[in-house]
């Protein structure tokens, strides 16, 4: 009979084994397309390079970000404004670079192509630059692209790309055709994000034309074009935001009690970055190989079906067997959801109550009308009286409940205006009481005095520096990828990786070398030597054995290694190798065992 875990440790809420996360859900595809103001302004050398150069630098750092993160996204690539037409429906000054296909090395190595090119020789000999076209026929363009891709497509993106921020130059019928066709493309749920090409020397006025085609330019896109990026770094952080989908982990109602409740979607803030697993292939053809688990009977090899295989547990000496039904049955903990037990001051919630990364909790208007009011009113009340809401979370069916505390998190914006942090409750997973552990307090700890804490708060002050997770990248999972983007793009060598985990040690012994002298003064002796080994007294001698005893008896595998070499220097035997198991063997022979 199979083994059953008691714990339903591998059942358990569907988290992995350090608590981060859920399993993941069934992917669904989500389409993007760049499409890329091409007119001669667009080419105007800057500091930063062009603003074509800029917009193809993010469209390949987009393509290997959908490679690395979801591979099986659809990407392409447009250029609107252009002397030659190349795409299906024959509209003029329009070319389609990429068709919609999942990205792959081509993807990358095509649109690199155009940066390296610094004449853009190539652009020029197979695309060219005009000022005539019509914007709705780029929409057109595009829209086209989607309805004719094959695959079933959950999200579809356009990021457009241009310097102009009046592209009609007063023609009505230019900005009428313009927004009614984007006025389409939103009903049929297909965004239009713009991307303002603009440095502190050429400003973009979104209110000439652009506000009234993109019916989804909000006052968030308004004001990430008053503070839009400048540097081609900050431009493309910009774009993988964009393009990256904030899907929900899972929808569900958060009850107040009785009937009273509102729909919220939880999302997870963090989540460990793992590399890809290894795809097993065939190795003479490379084709990707299938897994398939059986069961066989013992005695008598027999493939077992489900239905014959039941589950048990070894508890006093008896093995107790379970019907599927029954483990179900015992995995139901009551409803899905999140059902508020209560609220508690904020000072009740301690640090070190850490379980596992926090999800935070935004309200759903799709599922239930009203649910953002009620859930501003919620937020609101918690912020002013400084109180967290107690709840029971049970994510989805057979899931384990847990408890978390919603602690409410208030919008924050910069000088301009910008969201930095939005408004909503952090879910903060709470221990069970089985959960704590007592930790014996230290017999007599070695205290230190007040001129050593004081100089251990100078030097604590003097390496105070400026520091951002979300700026520094797994080195390990950077080189892994940039070694398989060498190999899928045949390059020499793969992009160098900055590894900004190691401390700079210049710098700080630049800015601390004084506080560190002084602490280390007052912390070790006069005559310490840092790296030295400490003096010991004589060296340990050997325990007394007798060796051949022990090879009769089969113990010589418990002396170590320095030992035997010892032993064999006395009886003067000469091992075939260095190894523990040569030496035992020769030892062994000597002795006639």
């Amino acid at each position: 009979m199979a083994d059953f875990d008691w714990g339903f440790g591998g059942d358990e809420d569907d988290f992995d084994e350090e608590g981060g996360d859920f399993r993941a859900q069934p992917v669904q595809r989500d389409g993007l397309i760049l499409l890329i103001d091409c007119s001669k302004a667009m080419f105007t050398v800057r500091d930063e390079g062009s603003f074509f150069s800029q917009a193809i630098n993010c469209a390949v750092g987009a393509a290997r970000n959908k490679i690395v993160s979801n591979d099986r996204d659809m990407f392409g690539v447009v250029f609107y404004s252009t002397k030659e037409t190349k795409n299906p429906n024959d509209f003029k000054n329009i070319s389609v670079v990429k068709n919609l296909e999942q990205p792959g090395a081509d993807t990358v190595s095509d649109l690199e192509k155009f940066i390296e090119d610094e004449d853009y020789e190539e652009f020029k000999d197979n695309y060219g630059s005009s000022d005539t076209y019509q914007l709705s026929d780029a929409f057109w363009t595009c829209s086209n692209l989607f309805s004719n891709c094959s695959t079933k497509l959950g999200q579809r993106r356009i990021l457009l790309f241009t310097s102009d921020d009046d592209p009609s130059k007063g023609n009505k019928h230019f900005k009428n055709s313009a927004a009614a066709k984007a006025g389409d493309m939103s009903e049929n749920k297909i965004d239009i994000m713009l991307i303002p090409m603009i440095t502190s020397t050429t400003p973009f006025d979104e209110k000439k034309f652009w506000k009234d085609v993109l019916v989804n330019l909000t006052d968030d896109s308004e004001e990430f074009i008053a503070n839009a990026a400048q540097t081609r770094r900050e431009l493309e952080n910009v774009i993988r935001s964009k393009a990256h989908k904030q899907r929900a982990q899972t929808k569900l109602s958060l009850n107040l009690g009785g009937d009273v409740e509102l729909s919220v979607g939880v999302y997870n803030l963090i989540r460990t970055c793992t590399k890809p697993s290894a795809i097993k292939l065939y190795n003479k053809t490379n084709e990707e190989l299938k897994t398939t688990r059986k069961a066989f009977l013992e005695e008598t090899g027999e493939v077992l079906l489900p239905q014959d295989m039941k589950k048990s547990l070894k508890f006093a000496d008896r093995q107790i067997c379970f019907e599927p039904e029954e483990i179900n049955e015992m995995k139901r903990y009551g409803d899905v959801g999140m059902f508020l037990l209560g609220f508690k001051p904020m000072k009740y919630l301690k640090k070190d109550y850490h379980v596992r990364p926090a999800q935070f909790i935004y309200p759903d208007e799709g599922g239930t009308s009203g649910s953002t009011n009620l859930f501003s009113a919620l937020l609101r009340r918690c912020l002013k009286r400084n109180v967290f809401a107690l709840c029971r979370f049970t994510a989805r069916k057979n899931a384990f409940p847990r408890f978390v505390a919603l602690v409410p998190q208030e919008e924050e914006r910069d000088e301009q205006g910008v969201q930095q942090v939005p408004s909503g409750f952090h879910a903060i997973f709470l221990p069970f009481s089985d959960d704590f552990r007592k930790i014996k307090a230290v017999e007599d700890p070695i205290t230190a005095n007040s001129d050593q804490v004081e100089a251990a708060k100078q030097l604590i002050s003097s390496l105070n520096i400026p520091f951002q997770l979300d700026m520094i990248e797994n080195p390990a999972l950077q080189t892994h990828f940039a070694n398989v983007e060498a190999i899928a793009l045949d390059r020499d060598m793969p992009d160098k990786v900055t590894d900004l985990t190691k401390p700079d040690v210049g710098a700080m012994m630049k800015r601390a070398s004084k506080a560190l002298k002084e602490f280390g003064d007052l912390l070790f002796p006069s005559d310490y030597t840092p790296g030295a080994r400490k003096r010991g007294g004589p060296p340990a001698k050997r325990p007394k054995v007798d060796p051949e005893e022990m090879a009769r008896n089969g113990a010589l595998g418990k002396l170590t290694v320095a030992i035997l070499k010892e032993i064999c220097a006395e009886v003067n035997v000469k091992p075939k190798g260095t190894k523990k198991a040569d030496i035992i063997d020769a030892l062994n022979k000597h002795f006639g065992v």
